[in-house]
């Protein structure tokens, strides 16, 4: 967990991200990697371990690409080209 990018969004304010938006970005923060701040997940993962559906999911790391506080990268699995999971990294300042 990267204590300084949790502090981050938590001090995102009501204008900068809606209340879900915060919620992911919060799992993403306790979830990532402390140096490279990385985490490795899938929507659905991200979905079942926030409570919230997939499809809402999708729509908010949009959201969070769109707005810059967010970089998704996919991973495909190797030999097979399909998407196996996703790097999230929650951008700096």
């Amino acid at each position: 967990m990267s204590t300084e990018v949790v502090a981050k969004v938590l001090g995102l304010t009501a204008r900068e991200v809606t209340p879900t938006e915060r919620l992911v970005l919060l799992f993403l923060a306790n979830e990532g990697d402390e140096e490279t701040g990385a985490c490795f997940a899938n929507p659905e993962i991200l979905a079942r371990r926030t409570g919230l559906p997939v499809r809402t999911v999708r729509g908010i790391i949009k959201s969070l690409t769109t707005k810059g506080f967010l970089t998704v990268t996919r991973c495909p699995e190797e030999g097979s080209g399909e998407t196996l999971k996703y790097v999230y990294v929650i951008e700096p300042d």
